[in-house]
């Protein structure tokens, strides 16, 4: 908590090289919103890299060349840290992970997922799920995706039924598929472990 001065210049030097267009884009939005808010790497002399949260508000008034913004700057470090090693316990998962939006985006995808549908995941994250689903049970996938977006519990898909996939090659692949809800800054998505 102190309360010190740091100008664009000296912000700006000790930002990580790559971030540097996150921070100044950050910067344009202020000059239009008033508001700033950005994440990024700085470098530590004695610890090394550390990722810091910029949020701040110029009182100036917006659309004028902006001098002065308001704000605070917090250590994000640890947060990071935590994300990465959750990142990669996902990643490292035998089981395949995919998070799907209520509209049936597929927003992730783990590398167990590539495996299964023989899709990378940059790819899956461009589909719907309802793509990997058999063009013979694909009409009523989109009705059960939409049912369990309004009546969301942590359930076994498809009991009492054999569920198929598709892989990208187009053979059909057998599956058992748990679904769970799990929040998110604009709503609810579906995580489902195949």
């Amino acid at each position: 908590g102190r309360d010190e001065s740091i100008n664009r210049e000296q912000l700006r030097a000790i930002i990580h090289e790559d971030d540097r267009p996150v921070v100044d884009a950050a910067v344009e939005e202020a000059r239009e919103s008033g508001h700033f808010r950005a994440e990024f790497r700085v470098s530590d002399g004695n610890a090394g890299v550390r990722w810091l949260m910029a949020v701040g508000r110029d009182d100036m008034g917006h659309g004028r060349d902006t001098k002065q913004v308001q704000g605070v700057l917090l250590d994000i470090t640890e947060r990071h840290q935590l994300e990465d090693r959750f990142r990669q316990v996902v990643e490292a998962s035998p089981i395949a992970k995919l998070v799907v939006e209520p509209d049936g985006r597929i927003v992730f995808a783990n590398t167990a997922a590539e495996l299964i549908f023989g899709h990378a995941a940059e790819q899956l994250t461009r589909m719907n799920v309802d793509a990997l689903v058999p063009p013979s049970s694909r009409g009523h996938h989109a009705a059960h995706r939409d049912a369990y977006t309004k009546n969301v519990v942590m359930r076994r898909m498809g009991e009492q039924r054999e569920l198929r996939g598709l892989h990208r090659d187009g053979h059909e692949i057998p599956l058992e598929i748990g679904l769970a809800s799990i929040p998110s800054d604009h709503g609810p998505q579906v995580l489902a472990t195949i």
